[in-house]
C-alpha cells in the first residue's frame, strides 16, 4: 500500500515538473531488489544548465526522503548511478518504445509512434517541410 502512494507521489510530480520543463524525460521503475522506486532524469545537459529544476528536483528528493524514509525513491540522472530495465516506464517528451521506431525518408528522419504520443527524435528539414516528408514517406512504409 505504502509503495502505491510513492507512486502517486511520483506520478503527479512528474506530471507538474514535466509540464514546467518540458524538454525533461523520466523513467521510472520500482525495483523488487531494493524494495524502492527508482528514478532516472534526462537529457543532462539540459539539468546541468538548470538550477530551476536542480532546486525543484532536490526539493522533491528531500520532501520524499522525509515522508517516506528508507522507503523514498532513489533519483539519478542518466542512469548514472543504477540502471532500470527494458520494463522501465518513461514520462515526457520520449514516452515511447525504441523498438517502434521507422526511419522516414532519404534524409534519415527518425520517427516513433506511442499510444498517446507522437515524437520526432531528429530531423534536418524546416518544421513545416518535415510533415509534408512525413506524408510522403509514411505512404511509402505503410
Amino acid at each position: 500500500m505504502r509503495m502505491e502512494q510513492v507512486e502517486k507521489d511520483l506520478l503527479t510530480w512528474f506530471e507538474y515538473v514535466s509540464n514546467k520543463f518540458q524538454w525533461l524525460n523520466i523513467k521510472y521503475e520500482f525495483s523488487e531488489n531494493r524494495y524502492v522506486w527508482l528514478v532516472s532524469f534526462s537529457p543532462s545537459s539540459q539539468i546541468d544548465s538548470s538550477d530551476e529544476f536542480n532546486k525543484e528536483a532536490m526539493d522533491f528528493e528531500n520532501n520524499m526522503n522525509l515522508k517516506y524514509g528508507s522507503e523514498a525513491p532513489l533519483f539519478t540522472d542518466e542512469e548514472y548511478l543504477f540502471k532500470l530495465s527494458h520494463l522501465a516506464q518513461t514520462f515526457g517528451l520520449q514516452s515511447f518504445d525504441s523498438s517502434q521506431s521507422v526511419i522516414l525518408s532519404e534524409k534519415r528522419t527518425m520517427a516513433a509512434w506511442s499510444p498517446s504520443l507522437f515524437v520526432i527524435s531528429s530531423f534536418k528539414s524546416e518544421p513545416s517541410q518535415f510533415f509534408t516528408d512525413f506524408e510522403d514517406s509514411f505512404a511509402t512504409v505503410a
